[in-house]
Order: C-alpha cells, then sequence, then structure tokens
C-alpha cells in the first residue's frame, strides 16, 4: 500500500504520540532513549497491532502488548536492574537425611565430578553456593552476599526515568563531573549510568550504525512473537519512513531558498 493510499487513522502522527505516551506506563521501559527511528518503528508495530484488533484504542491494551515484545528489543528496557527477588534456597535435598549435613561434593573431601556437573546443571544457583563454600562458610564470603543484596534491592527500587537520565552525567556532563559521581556512589551505579549513556534502542530490521546487517536472533525472535504482524509493521515503517524523507527534502528545498534570498538582498556570501 502506497502512503498516500494509506487511511487517516495509520498515518505516523498520531501513533507516534500514542506510543510515547504508553511507553511511560511500561515499568522499567527506557521510553525517554529512543530516537528518531526507533519510535517510529515501534510505533508503526502498534498501529498495525491496533489497526488489527478492529476494537479502537486504548493504552491499557496497547501497554500489555509492548510490554511483551519490548524485552526483544535491545535497549528497550532498563536491563541494568536486577530480575525479580529469587526463592529462597531449599536445601532439603542435599542433606544427608541420617546426619543432616549438607553434602558439597566440591569439598576437597568429598569430591565427586559427576555429582558436580548434574548439580551445576540441574541447580546452577545451589552450585554457585557450593562452589564458594568448598572450605567452609567465611565471614567475607557472607558480607559480600549481604553488600550483594543490599546493592540488587537498590537497583530494584532506585528511580531512574528522563529526569535522571537528563542529569546523567556520562551523557551530559563533564569529564570532572563524571569522576566526582564515580567517587561519590557505588559501582553499581556507576555502572548503571554508563549502561544508559552508552546504550541505545536497536531494532531487529533496521541496519546497525556500522552498516552490518539486522540481528537475525533478535529479528527471528521477534518474528516468532508477533507473526505476520512484524512485516506488516516493517512495510508500514518503510512507507512512513519515505513520508519523512520527503518532507525533510522538501524543508531543505525551502531552507536553502530562504536562506539564497535572504543572502541576495543582504549582500551576503
Amino acid at each position: 500500500m502506497h502512503i498516500d493510499q494509506l487511511p487517516p487513522e495509520i498515518l505516523p502522527g498520531r501513533w507516534l504520540e500514542h506510543t510515547q505516551r504508553v511507553l511511560r506506563q511500561i515499568p522499567d521501559a527506557r521510553y525517554y532513549a529512543p530516537n528518531h527511528g526507533a519510535l517510529r518503528a515501534l510505533s508503526a508495530t502498534v498501529a498495525v497491532w491496533a489497526h488489527g484488533r478492529n476494537e479502537g484504542f486504548n493504552d491499557a491494551s496497547a501497554a500489555t502488548f509492548l510490554a511483551e515484545i519490548l524485552p526483544l528489543i535491545l535497549g528497550a528496557m532498563q536491563d541494568w536492574r536486577p530480575g525479580p527477588k529469587p526463592e529462597e534456597l531449599d536445601w532439603s535435598i542435599f542433606r544427608d537425611p541420617i546426619t543432616g549435613h549438607i553434602i558439597n561434593p566440591w569439598a576437597k573431601n568429598n569430591k565427586d565430578v559427576n555429582e558436580q556437573m548434574f548439580i551445576a546443571r540441574e541447580y546452577p544457583r545451589h552450585a554457585e553456593y557450593l562452589k564458594a563454600t568448598k572450605d567452609g562458610v567465611k565471614a567475607s564470603y557472607l558480607h559480600k552476599q549481604r553488600e550483594e543484596k543490599k546493592e540488587r534491592e537498590y537497583l530494584r527500587k532506585v528511580a531512574y526515568t528522563h529526569e535522571q537520565h537528563r542529569q546523567n552525567v556520562f551523557v551530559n556532563g563533564t569529564i570532572t563531573q563524571q569522576m566526582e559521581f564515580a567517587k561519590a556512589n557505588p559501582r553499581a551505579v556507576i555502572d548503571a549510568h554508563k549502561w544508559e549513556a552508552q546504550t541505545q534502542w536497536r531494532i531487529p530490521w533496521h541496519p546497525r550504525p556500522d552498516g552490518s546487517k539486522q540481528n537475525l536472533t533478535q529479528w527471528m525472535a521477534l518474528k516468532k512473537k508477533l507473526g505476520a504482524l512484524a512485516d506488516d509493521a516493517v512495510q508500514l515503517e518503510r512507507q512512513w519512513a519515505q513520508k519523512d524523507l520527503e518532507s525533510v527534502r522538501g524543508s531543505w528545498e525551502q531552507t536553502r531558498e530562504m536562506r539564497e534570498s535572504a543572502e541576495q538582498l543582504l549582500g551576503a556570501k
């Protein structure tokens, strides 16, 4: 379908507005970070989805839809935040039924490679602990565990919105400001702010900045989730991009004519 044949309800303007508004309603979505191309791509996806539903548009349904696909788009979510709090480890399966002691196949006097492989495969979180305590539980290890837990809880709760992004010294600050921030904050907070400054949205079907091909793994995961809607969104975005290009060319021509006529009048070069 040519851009001139598109009905008004799927022209870009209103869908860009809808998508920007709905993105703000999704927990941990980086609504403040997409460039125009990424926002255009996501808006085209929302437009195709909504147009196919024939139920009218509402923010709640759109937020549910976007929450399912944003994790499949690199840079769309605040991936530096830890996931949900993990469940407490159940050690009953590792305890000797008679003594009640935990059997550790990494311990020096109880080493068992086959058991190690089994636990690492079936119980990776337990394996991590057993490896770390193979020589006994040490105060330094328990301290590290407590500090990491505090760090995860902080990162889950800390606010990072468009305001924090605007004030991020790794986005807009000087070297001096970055050094001062690094001295005043924990490593996890510094890393999160650096990640925000360095990470861009990556739309699967867009060429990469270095000119290399699209991320096929990411694209296939998105197509599996969206089905035919994915290809329709690509087609619609290409039509919108053509409209953007025509608009920019027209503005450039108008600007050039304005500049030349002013220069002629004023004798400027």
